[in-house]
Formats: structure tokens, sequence, C-alpha cells
């Protein structure tokens, strides 16, 4: 008898989808966040196709006006927003997959870029997959897991392509998130040589913050703006007085650059030895010749050497930095880190301190199908 209640209560629960009224379908796709969820929405069957743009358009950058320009600067910007997936093919027997960077404005419906540069892919490799048109990306046959988003600033002018960042910017975060109300949303940004820029969404100026200090990288840990500077000192940033209060003690790294990366819940500084200027423009010459990782203790407030990953695996990119469990991800190796240097992607390995060139960990190669058209 109870077999009998949990099935009936089972089709009770059940959803007829198609059954919905029509009306519904169109507002159903207009609260569809990422161009990949739309994209998935009208694959669905016929009917939701028919009842959608054939145009994707679910993107966040509409949302937002020209922004002033910079300090030192007449051009106007634009904020990108770029989206990292995990992805996974249903009828793989394995259950590792692959990491893919997608973007989507008005003058591109939908590219992959870089995680390293953050530029297309067509651009940033000497022999790029054969098909990178976005009519021959193929994304429906495969499982996506959205693992964050990351922002950066783009010149908008005719003279420069909609996607080509600002050389002169480190990184941008829209701060709070998306979910947040417009009015309390702030764009900071580091720019020329690490000043803290911030921005109200809606405001005409710049303000920069700190002016006396330069950062390396920023990042949101915890529902907390956070930033390093120059010799490893971690401080958050209030964002209603835009205060910089200290968070940890000074580090007193020897590298000329610091990079934030949040893994496991706790913060860590991977601090590294370069040769060339590091804060130059992303296609200048310059070459990572040692790399050290550290732990903020934060409960004793000190600094932790680390030299073991626990099966992590950190890829610091130019906008945004994030860690892997290695053994979910093909070519991917445990307690290594993944960067730019010397024009190309490199891997450093904690377990013999070596650099060498990585197993390509992304994208999937499946990806692009002469055949496949969104």
């Amino acid at each position: 008898m109870s077999t009998m209640n949990e099935e009936d209560n089972k089709k009770k629960e059940s959803v007829e989808w198609l059954a919905l009224p029509k009306e519904l379908w169109p507002l159903i796709s207009k609260r569809l966040t990422t161009t990949v969820d739309l994209l998935h929405f009208r694959s669905t069957c016929s009917t939701w196709h028919s009842s959608t743009p054939s145009s994707p358009t679910a993107t966040t950058t509409t949302a937002f006006p020209l922004l002033p320009p910079p300090p030192d600067s007449n051009i106007k910007l634009t904020l990108f927003e770029t989206r990292l997936y995990r992805i996974h093919h249903p009828s793989s027997s394995s259950s590792k997959g692959w990491i893919i960077l997608l973007s989507h404005n008005d003058s591109f419906p939908l590219r992959i870029f870089d995680p390293f540069t953050n530029l297309p892919l067509s651009l940033s490799h000497t022999n790029p997959p054969p098909f990178v048109s976005p009519s021959h990306l193929n994304l429906l046959n495969f499982n996506l897991l959205d693992l964050l988003q990351s922002h950066s600033l783009h010149h908008h002018t005719h003279e420069f392509q909609p996607f080509m960042p600002l050389p002169e910017t480190h990184k941008a975060i829209l701060f709070p998130s998306l979910t947040s109300s417009v009015d309390s949303r702030k764009v900071f940004a580091l720019y020329n040589h690490g000043k803290l820029h911030v921005l109200k969404i809606g405001d005409h100026n710049w303000t920069i913050l700190d002016d006396a200090n330069c950062f390396d990288d920023m990042i949101v840990h915890n529902g907390q703006l956070y930033v390093v500077d120059k010799v490893g000192t971690i401080s958050w940033v209030d964002s209603e007085t835009l205060k910089l209060v200290q968070f940890s003690p000074m580090l007193c790294g020897l590298g000329k650059k610091k990079r934030l990366v949040e893994c496991g819940g706790w913060l860590y500084v991977v601090d590294m030895y370069i040769e060339g200027e590091p804060d130059s423009p992303w296609d200048m010459y310059w070459e990572v010749v040692d790399v050290k990782v550290h732990r903020l203790d934060e409960e004793w407030g000190r600094w932790l050497d680390v030299k073991d990953l626990g099966g992590y695996a950190f890829v610091l990119g130019k906008m945004f930095t994030f860690s892997l469990l290695a053994q979910d991800y093909y070519g991917c190796e445990p307690n290594s880190l993944y960067f730019f240097s010397a024009k190309r992607a490199s891997s450093f390995t904690l377990n013999d301190s070596r650099f060498k060139l990585p197993n390509r960990f992304w994208p999937c190669p499946s990806l692009f199908q002469r055949k496949f058209n969104l």
C-alpha cells in the first residue's frame, strides 16, 4: 500500500512542462541569465524553440550603460562579462570534464576565450582549433556547470574591436554581484600600474582608493572584496565607506607579482618571481622564473608556506583566478599552477618545482564541429 501511495504522490508532484500556457514560455526565457541557459532552453523542443528569439540575447553586459573614461583617458568603456563553465559529455564513460570560458555581447553572440589571456581563442593561439567561429561552437550536446563569472573593461570606440580589453587594466570586479540592487553595484578596477579605482554604476567619475599604494590582485571571498598589495599585505574593502582595512600581516614576498586564490575556504597568495615587467600590457614579453605559495592562517594571523595543494590545481588567468580539483578535469595535474608566461601557457609543479608546457585541459576538442550551427 505504501508503495502505491508513493507512486501516486510522484505523479501528483510531476509537472507537464509542455502543458504550461504558451504565454509563459517567453516569460521564462527572459528570466534566463546566460546565453548558454537560453540555448539549452531553445533546444528542449520545437515549441520552446519557436517561442524565443532566433538570436539569443541573454547577457548582463547590455544591462549597463557606457562607463566614463578612467583617469588620463578619453575613451568610454563597457563592462564585459565572461563565464567559466565545466563541460562534460553525457555519453562519456569518464566523470572528468573540461573547462571553457565563454562571453557574449551585442557584437559577438557567443565566443570562446583563453582563460589565461582573456583573449578570443582565435587571437591567443598560433594554431587555434580549426573551427572557432560561433556558428561552429557546439554546446547543446554537453552538460554545463556554471563555475564563476568575471568582468573586464573594454574599449568602446570604432577604432578598437569591442572584445579587446584595456591593456592597462589588470583586473575588474563588479561588486556586489548581479543579485544585488543596481543602485548598490560598483565596478572596482586595478588600473595604471595597480592603482585601485572604483566607480558606482551611474556615476560620471572614477575614484582612486589609497592613492599612496599599488595593488597586484583582488578577489571576492566569502562575500567580501579583498586586495593584495605589492608586498603581500591583504586588505578588505568596505564597499559603503570605500575604506581599506588591513586583514593580514605583511608577507614580504620578494616576487614581482602577487595573485590571490580561494581554495577550500582559505585565501592563498601566489608570489610570482618574474623577469621583465608583469604590469606591462599583455603583449609585452615577461617570464615567470619561480613561484612560491602561501596560505593565510586567519585564526592566528600568520602566513604558512605551502608545498602541497591537496589534490587541487590553481589557474592564474589575466582577469581572474580559480582552483580546480585536478582529478575532475582532463589534463589537469594536482599540486600544479597554470599561468601565462613568455607569451604562452605554462605550468609549475610544487612537487618538484619544475616548469613545463601544460597538458590541454581546455577546451574540449569535440566542441567544434563543422556541421553544427547555432
